[in-house]
């Protein structure tokens, strides 16, 4: 459909680029972009004046004399506006990269504090049933069984919380992506590396908690353990 009036002209495609004029990759903009002749632009749009020209600089020379040029039009006309999109990619990434500091220093701090939270909890269960262990001790179970017991509980308690944590994590994922779904045409895709990672964590961190006070546990003969007041 051409500027002037309602209609279709036919046109030849020579080719179709992999990448944008601007960027190093295909993108999904929905806007349609086509290089051409200034002849042909002026045959499809029913004119020979442009709205916005883009200047693509050779990297290795300087672009300031462009850029001169260019504001010095601005400052005669305020209907000219210029842009330099060197400028406002690396504003860009500053913001980005400002932003996953932000992000992950706070995903930090929440990971550490539920490691934190379950070492103490777990550590804090088994330091307390010292007598338990001590009375198991004593009517047969040897260091080894105890052990393995102290052990398999700590899988337990990685297990069952794994399990929480990726039904919960999975339906937020799942809730903000269509939250954004306005924003963001994007497909929704199973978190399995992120599953993957919260699983193998939660079973590390609640081992290590397990194990920490296998070894003070071990320490303590069984009459001290019996006497032992929780």
């Amino acid at each position: 459909m051409d500027g002037k009036h309602k209609g279709y002209l036919t046109v030849t495609v020579a080719g179709i680029v992999d990448q944008d004029l601007l960027s190093n990759e295909y993108n999904s903009s929905q806007v349609l972009s086509f290089f051409t002749s200034p002849e042909v632009y002026s045959r499809i749009m029913g004119t020979d004046t442009y709205s916005r020209i883009f200047i693509l600089a050779n990297p290795e020379l300087s672009s300031l004399p462009i850029t001169d040029y260019l504001k010095s039009l601005n400052e005669k006309d305020a209907g000219f506006n210029y842009t330099d999109r060197v400028t406002e990619i690396a504003q860009a990434k500053n913001d980005a990269m400002t932003f996953s500091i932000l992000l992950y220093g706070f995903i930090g701090v929440i990971v550490l504090i539920g490691f934190l939270n379950i070492m103490n909890t777990v550590s804090t269960n088994l330091i307390l049933r010292t007598k338990e262990f001590a009375v198991l001790k004593a009517i047969g179970m040897t260091q080894n069984e105890v052990r393995k017991m102290i052990i398999l509980e700590g899988i337990f308690y990685g297990l069952l919380a794994s399990l929480i944590g990726i039904l919960l994590g999975t339906a937020l994922n799942y809730g903000l992506h269509v939250l954004f779904a306005g924003i963001l045409d994007t497909a929704w895709v199973f978190p399995w590396a992120s599953i993957g990672i919260a699983f193998a964590g939660a079973m590390i961190t609640s081992l290590a908690a397990a194990i920490w006070p296998m070894y003070r546990l071990n320490k303590v003969n069984i009459v001290d353990g019996l006497r032992r007041e929780n």
